[in-house]
């Protein structure tokens, strides 16, 4: 939860395309990189902190997202996820 709880403090976020986080971070809130990409991810903090305007809007962007992706709206995903497999 530590990237959605960064966007909901306006800040831009670097993540790996890995697990379920390609499902909260999306580019324009931050920066999405492969898995072991370690110069991706670079150029990815390289760019956010070279370009301050871009990040902020990267930031607001993403508590913009967040603010749909609250604790209830998550419960309820993955209840339906939990219901549907004992189905």
């Amino acid at each position: 939860m530590v990237g959605p709880e960064a966007m909901l403090c306006r800040r831009p976020v670097v993540g790996y395309r890995v697990g379920g986080i390609a499902e909260w971070l999306q580019e324009g809130t931050g920066h999405l990189v492969d898995v072991g990409d370690v110069a991706a991810f670079a150029a990815a903090l390289d760019d956010i902190l070279a370009n301050p305007a871009k990040a902020k809007a990267m930031g607001e962007a993403g508590y913009a997202a967040a603010q749909a992706w609250t604790n209830q709206q998550h419960t309820a995903n993955l209840a339906a996820v939990y219901e549907s497999v004992m189905r």
